[in-house]
């Protein structure tokens, strides 16, 4: 069953299946003991397997969870940023992303932001790192990407261009780190939504996210300005969920403005637009972040 071994010898013949860290009965379609993890999951039952979703994630090893989802925009997506097709490519029953070594030759020809960017993926997929999960979705509810839910949604982030202040590379690189910070933590210093200290926590590793950006790019995120003020669905969202909010980069002398727009049709779907200007720093603008 799913590739595991029986556990005969223990059980009686057909009783167990051995998946590494847990037992499982399938006379009963029950563990027999905790998820080691359990901690990690507060909000799902110990007992529980592959999140409660098994057609969304797979459990290898009775351990962590491994993104499926539906990664291969984003493979796409990390292969024109570096610039050489199939540098980076994915297991697709492990969900696990593999980046080719570039030789110093192949590196040396990439621009700058090629540079950063390919750097940037290559330091979270190492080896005998800790794994960081990232489920990827299309036109979904979640704006750009969720820190909670530990998630993007792809179509959003390919709405930015390729070139410029704010680029999906930079955007997708911004989400990848913030959740390498996030799940980089132990167990035991993780902080969850509703949790003292989530917000530090969010913000702390948010600010990675923008560092990494400005790495590549070379634009600084300075913040958001709302230029539609609307009640949000989502107190705790950085960004109006169906309005106009500007994120703002700065450049030497020069103000970027990345305008995204967000709207929704009766109830169902979500459109994100982005466009982009350029003004002096010392022009007024709405400094307003609601």
């Amino acid at each position: 069953f799913n590739g595991k071994e029986k556990s005969d010898e223990m059980y009686g013949e057909g009783n167990a299946y051995d998946f590494g860290n847990r037992i499982n009965d399938p006379r009963i379609g029950r563990w027999l003991s905790l998820d080691p993890l359990a901690a990690k999951y507060s909000s799902m039952s110990p007992y529980c397997s592959m999140g409660n979703n098994p057609i969304m994630f797979v459990d290898p090893d009775g351990r962590d969870l491994i993104l499926t989802g539906t990664p291969d925009q984003a493979i796409t997506m990390i292969n024109k940023g570096i610039g050489i097709k199939n540098t980076a490519t994915i297991d697709n029953e492990t969900g696990k992303v593999s980046l080719k070594p570039l030789t110093d030759e192949q590196l040396m020809a990439l621009t700058s932001e090629q540079q950063n960017f390919y750097l940037t993926i290559s330091n979270v997929s190492e080896k005998d790192k800790k794994p960081i999960n990232i489920y990827v979705t299309e036109n979904s509810e979640i704006i750009i990407g969720s820190y909670s839910a530990m998630a993007i949604d792809i179509e959003d982030i390919k709405q930015f261009p390729t070139e410029g202040a704010a680029t999906q590379y930079s955007i997708l690189a911004h989400e990848i780190v913030e959740q390498q910070a996030q799940q980089d933590r132990a167990v035991a210093e993780r902080k969850f939504p509703g949790e003292q200290g989530f917000a530090e926590q969010k913000e702390a590793d948010h600010q990675k996210g923008m560092d990494t950006e400005e790495a590549i790019t070379g634009c600084k995120r300075i913040g958001y300005a709302a230029s539609t003020k609307l009640e949000r669905s989502d107190p705790k969202s950085e960004i109006n969920p169906y309005g106009n909010t500007d994120i703002l980069y700065t450049k030497g002398e020069e103000l970027y403005k990345c305008n995204v727009v967000q709207n929704k049709e009766q109830n169902i779907t979500k459109k994100v637009i982005i466009t982009n200007e350029t003004s002096k720093k010392n022009e007024p603008q709405n400094k307003n972040i609601d």
